[in-house]
């Protein structure tokens, strides 16, 4: 198993293992200082990838801060809200390929389905209004990065043509 967050793993004289972060190394090492490095700044609107245990990164927008912790960001993603540490949080440069794009598309579009929206009619008619804005904020997001609107039935036939396994 590895992990991301402690992935050095030490064994003292006696035989007992010990599971270790890279940094806590490198500054036992000497070879970095023992001064934080500067997180990046991800203000509102910024568009990130969010690393997280298991599966692919997501493609997400920062919407505010944590009310947890300073060191986290709230961010919207196409599977809804992540409070997200700023370690797992990538800024996105430049535009990203057209079948991330398409493939958060037909994700967001699914989500939008009405079983998937109302889960299977167990959140209140208030959760299904707040989660329905969020994934059509996520969806102006996407289109204004993809530069157009892309509807549900064109991002679906876009999968069935076979393109996203030739992207």
């Amino acid at each position: 198993m590895t992990s991301h967050k402690f992935p050095i793993i030490a064994t003292r004289e006696d035989g007992r293992c010990f599971r270790l972060p890279v940094a806590a190394v490198q500054r036992g090492l000497g070879t970095v200082s023992s001064v934080p490095v500067s997180q990046p700044n991800f203000n509102v609107d910024s568009k990130v990838m969010v690393r997280t245990m298991f599966g692919k990164p997501r493609f997400g927008i920062v919407i505010g801060n944590s009310p947890v912790a300073p060191d986290r960001k709230i961010v919207l993603t196409v599977s809804g809200k992540m409070d997200a540490l700023i370690t797992e949080l990538t800024p996105v440069v430049g535009k990203r390929p057209e079948a991330d794009i398409m493939s958060d598309f037909i994700s967001l579009y699914s989500a939008l389905s009405p079983e998937n929206l109302t889960c299977d009619g167990e959140l209140s008619r208030v959760q299904v209004a707040r989660r329905g804005s969020e994934l059509n904020a996520m969806l102006r997001a996407l289109s204004a990065e993809f530069g157009r609107t892309v509807s549900e039935s064109e991002a679906y036939a876009w999968e069935r043509t076979g393109k996203r396994a030739a992207t």
